[in-house]
């Protein structure tokens, strides 16, 4: 397991896993923001949001791979608003779905780098 958890770490860069557990904490931080005024935070969801946050840069690294593969090396050159949206709807939508999309990346970061 101490193996399992060091490859699984050692794999990323420290700066990615920095940036997308920095990104993770923001997402984390506003979703407490806008629930504390309406209702009390449940522990269900609590833990559900801390998963999400531990496995965040797991699912950005399937993401990442993903459009990398599709779009390779080409640039597009899109509107400055346009591309801020897209970026905090995607990382807001990732860190969502962040509980079914780290699996992938976990098993592709453990067999590239066993």
């Amino acid at each position: 397991m101490k193996n399992f958890i060091r490859t699984l770490f050692t794999s990323l860069t420290p700066a990615y896993l920095f940036r997308q557990y920095l990104y993770a904490g923001i997402v984390f931080a506003c979703f407490v923001f806008v629930a504390q005024g309406t209702f009390a935070f449940p522990m269900s969801l609590t833990l559900f949001m801390g998963l999400n946050f531990i496995l965040y840069p797991f699912a950005m690294f399937v993401y990442d791979s993903f459009i990398g593969l599709i779009i390779g090396n080409h640039v597009f050159l899109v509107n400055l608003l346009f591309s801020l949206l897209w970026s905090v709807f995607k990382i807001f939508l990732i860190y969502l779905l962040s509980l079914f999309l780290a699996p992938i990346g976990i098993a592709m970061l453990y067999f590239t780098h066993r």
